[in-house]
């Protein structure tokens, strides 16, 4: 594996990192995380689940939504945001709205 997918593999992992955060500040004990190295499972009160994986070889990362479906998100440099391939939403703004209606409090990714 060359230097460059090692340092973007770490790059993918740490934005994983910091929604595993994000969610657990603004969610506490009412959301079941499970991490490995590649994937982050959310599973929110109310049994949805929100799968996320990273997918170095692609450098993308890939959401599964039980709202939005499935989505890659490739990382613009210019925007500096993911965004999704299917349909240009950004990864952190889907990933508020649905949070925060399913839950009904405010999960803010800032």
């Amino acid at each position: 594996m060359t230097t460059e997918k090692t340092a973007y593999g770490k790059f993918l992992a740490a934005t994983l990192d910091y929604i595993q955060r994000k969610v657990e500040d603004a969610l506490g004990p009412t959301v079941e995380i499970e991490r490995t190295e590649d994937t982050l499972s959310i599973q929110l009160e109310g049994g949805h689940h929100y799968y996320l994986n990273k997918m170095e070889l692609r450098e993308t990362i890939g959401l599964a939504s039980p709202l939005s479906g499935r989505h890659g998100f490739y990382y613009d440099k210019e925007k500096d945001s993911w965004i999704s391939a299917r349909n240009n939403v950004d990864l952190y703004d889907l990933l508020e709205d649905e949070f925060t209606g399913l839950c009904g409090c405010p999960v803010p990714f800032d």
